[in-house]
């Protein structure tokens, strides 16, 4: 049985009584993982704390332990400081652009807009063409609406800050959408997913992973073998 105990809060200083929360936040946490570890779920009796092979207890997750202790801290605070900076429109620029013939009239307008956080920049980009006949009414039209964001783009399941550079892009046609999809360019990956967050196509850890793919041209395998194309396709040695 887990003796849950309430914190002591003896401090006399805000930072004593900070750093005796922290302290039994810890232990709380031990006892917790300790006591889920050795109840079996089948029959709610306990078993043995598992034992890797040179017998001694498995470890857990630093990482694992680092993001539920960040959990805990986070719903269970009392008092949470948070200091933001934001900086809307940092640079704000537009354009318009207008060419009129018999044919009928061309228009662009674009804007490109710089916001910055304590956290990443962001970049976005919005340009809209459209056509009109000679009675000004529209024929077609485009908008693109684009952005790059170079900071903290995401965070890792460990909890850590993924720094990075993302740019995406939306294309409508006549009120309907034809493109969305964005690339990702991290330390450790570069990636292209569709608007849902799929990574249809990424090169990470020394591999290259793509949904489908077109050899233009030869493809070699190592230094032994190639692929060639030039009539129909053939695996031949190098």
């Amino acid at each position: 049985m887990m003796n849950i105990r309430l914190p002591n809060i003896t401090g006399k200083t805000e930072t004593e009584q900070l750093n005796q929360i922290k302290s039994y936040l810890y232990q709380f946490a031990e006892q917790l993982q300790w006591a889920l570890g050795n109840v079996d779920t089948a029959n709610g009796s306990n078993v043995v704390l598992q034992k890797n092979s040179i017998g001694t207890a498995k470890k857990e997750d630093p990482i694992s332990n680092f993001n539920e202790l960040k959990g805990l801290i986070i719903k269970s605070a009392d008092v949470v400081e948070a200091f933001y900076q934001r900086i809307d429109n940092l640079l704000k620029l537009s354009g318009d652009y207008t060419a009129t013939s018999d044919f009928g009239t061309f228009k662009e307008n674009t804007e490109s807009r710089i916001d910055a956080t304590d956290k990443k920049i962001n970049q976005n980009i919005t340009d809209y063409q459209a056509i009109y006949d000679e009675d000004g009414k529209l024929r077609t039209d485009i908008l693109i609406n684009g952005c790059i964001h170079t900071g903290i783009i995401e965070y890792a399941d460990g909890g850590e800050p993924v720094v990075g550079i993302q740019i995406g892009q939306t294309t409508m046609k006549d009120g309907k959408e034809v493109f969305n999809q964005y690339a990702k360019f991290t330390s450790d990956m570069l990636a292209f997913c569709d608007e849902n967050g799929r990574e249809v196509a990424y090169i990470s850890d020394y591999m290259m992973s793509i949904t489908e793919a077109w050899v233009k041209g030869n493809l070699q395998l190592g230094g032994g073998f190639v692929f060639d194309t030039s009539y129909g396709i053939a695996l031949k040695p190098i």
